[in-house]
């Protein structure tokens, strides 16, 4: 599954000290909850930030002001990573500097992408993102925190390359895990009762054979 830019939202801010920056965990079921905060400073204004009506009711947009900089703050809850694609809706912008995806195969996931902030000015940029996975990292070109998470700090100037791959089971193999599982359990229940029967009927055979002779 595929995932829409999130870094998109810095586009307009490209002439001015930006503060960009992206936070999500990824939970076992494949849904995602995080932090955007999109910030300016010098005068530079930035956009409005109004959540995609769908999901709506999973993403709250505030307003952001600390350390000298100004814009928004967003919060967003269990969404999917084809819900997570809408959030690009925040500005209505769309273009190529910024790709970032997730997608599945089997029980690993991967993250992979790039950035481009080549006509970004380099004096007090703040680009980064930070992904919390449930299970442990195996590969990344970013820099690992613990087990299971990673950041990048995204230098002005530059193109840089996203990539982290993390293991974990595929929520959608869960229902017929569980389902073996309990099947497993009946066998080996049923198994044990006639364990159980064979015995008692040898133990009964036996004391009536005693109690003839």
């Amino acid at each position: 599954m595929a995932v829409a830019t999130l870094l998109l939202i810095m586009l307009p801010l490209l002439g001015g000290c930006l503060r960009a920056r992206v936070t999500m965990g990824i939970s076992g079921d494949d849904r995602v909850t995080g932090e955007i905060i999109l910030a300016t400073q010098r005068g530079v204004q930035a956009p409005t930030l109004t959540a995609p009506r769908t999901i709506a009711s999973r993403v709250s947009v505030s307003p952001y002001n600390q350390d000298g900089y100004a814009g928004s703050q967003v919060f967003f809850s269990d969404l999917s990573f084809a819900e997570l694609r809408q959030l690009t809706a925040l500005t209505g912008l769309s273009a190529g500097q910024y790709r970032l995806g997730l997608h599945r195969s089997g029980g690993t996931v991967t993250l992979e992408g790039s950035v481009d902030l080549s006509t970004l000015r380099t004096e007090g940029a703040d680009v980064q993102l930070r992904v919390n996975f449930p299970g442990n990292v195996t590969s990344t070109n970013g820099i690992r925190d613990g087990e299971s998470g990673v950041r990048w700090q995204f230098p002005a100037g530059e193109v840089s390359v996203v990539q982290a791959t993390a293991d974990y089971a595929d929520p959608g193999t869960r229902g017929y895990q569980s389902w073996l599982l309990i099947i497993t359990l009946v066998l080996l229940g049923a198994s044990a009762a006639v364990v159980v029967m064979a015995r008692k009927a040898r133990d009964h055979s036996w004391r009536t054979g005693r109690e003839s002779n």
